[in-house]
């Protein structure tokens, strides 16, 4: 009986030993790879909404459902059905060249079970700063409130497309959103933390590596150092490590006014986009952007849908972002995000 024991605590023992042996070698495969996205390939993120565009691709931010692609734990404390569309186009202006696209279209839905998102991201370009092709990609999230201050998702994200070759991929990501407002004193204190880019990548281009950059950690905490009945100010930042070959970090800022109005901005610095192009300004500048919000009240004689759906009563959000790029590109979007229904 003993012995029998003493052999099958060996072999699990074994069977971890293999297990870890694998998943530590999945981790660092890419950091054995040449590491060489397309130009904009680690971007597409940040063009999920204006939002994002001018702010920054948080998974903080309470921008539904793109911050369940770069966190999927951030919609998991939301309770309204949410839609949202939005255009970005960048150009050139150098070159005077506008040809380069993306389309959004994507949504959230609440249930006890837990809270669904979807993006579905159109982008075409072939921009020096923006070279990523024709890309269809589908983006999920499955999120979840474990406790009242930890937030927990998955997702999965598939992408099809073509540069020189047609390619395709099937990842997934994993995130957790801790809230600190309870443990130390900073108003709406919290941090993410996310892995993304685990699985099948991307590589439409056989003279680039994949993108978006597989298994990328990605690190974010954001407060609110001023809280008023009309007034508030948030702080957003972030820090990843794509393929753990190139390190990205954001700065984030948004200024609400009578939940009326939002002003906001950022600067997002990339350390391989610096490096190719040190004198760029597009490295640099910060991006900008505005989100105007106005409430619906629709009669419920004139719509039994969002009578009966408990929508007669919604937020719009109207918003505007305008971001650089390098080689003197801008990225400009506008798009509209529906809250369905009240709290």
């Amino acid at each position: 009986m003993t012995k029998s024991i003493q052999i099958k605590l060996i072999n699990n023992s074994r069977a971890i030993r293999i297990f870890t042996t694998l998943l530590f070698g999945f981790i660092c495969l890419p950091a054995f790879a040449d590491f060489n996205p397309a130009a904009g390939g680690d971007e597409l993120d940040r063009f999920l909404s204006p939002r994002m565009l001018n702010v920054g691709d948080f998974g903080l931010i309470n921008e539904y459902p793109s911050s369940g692609v770069i966190n999927p734990a951030a919609p998991a404390a939301e309770q309204r059905v949410h839609l949202d569309a939005s255009y970005i186009n960048v150009s050139d202006f150098a070159n005077k060249i506008s040809n380069a696209h993306v389309i959004n279209l994507g949504g959230i839905y609440p249930s006890p079970a837990g809270v669904a998102g979807a993006n579905l991201q159109f982008l075409h370009s072939r921009q020096q700063s923006f070279n990523v092709g024709t890309m269809l990609r589908l983006l999920t999230s499955f999120s979840k409130e474990v406790y009242d201050t930890i937030d927990v998702g998955a997702g999965i994200d598939f992408a099809i497309g073509y540069g020189d070759q047609l390619d395709w991929s099937l990842t997934g990501k994993l995130g957790i959103i801790h809230s600190l407002e309870n443990t130390i004193d900073i108003p709406g204190a919290r941090y993410g933390i996310a892995i993304t880019g685990l699985g099948k990548w991307f590589q439409g281009n056989t003279i680039f590596g994949p993108y978006p950059s597989p298994f990328t950690p990605v690190l974010e905490f954001g407060f609110s150092p001023v809280i008023t009945e009309k007034i508030q100010w948030d702080v957003f930042t972030k820090l990843s490590f794509p393929s753990f070959q190139n390190v990205r970090t954001a700065v984030g800022t948004e200024l609400i006014i009578a939940r009326f109005l939002r002003v906001g901005g950022g600067i997002n610095l990339d350390l391989k986009s610096i490096l190719n192009n040190p004198s760029s300004a597009g490295n640099y500048l910060p991006s900008i952007g505005l989100d105007v919000q106005f409430s619906t009240d629709i009669d419920t004689e004139k719509s039994a849908v969002a009578s009966q759906q408990g929508w007669t009563k919604s937020d719009i959000r109207v918003r505007a972002g305008a971001a650089p790029l390098p080689l003197d590109t801008w990225a400009i979007g506008a798009g509209v995000n529906a809250a369905l229904g009240v709290v």
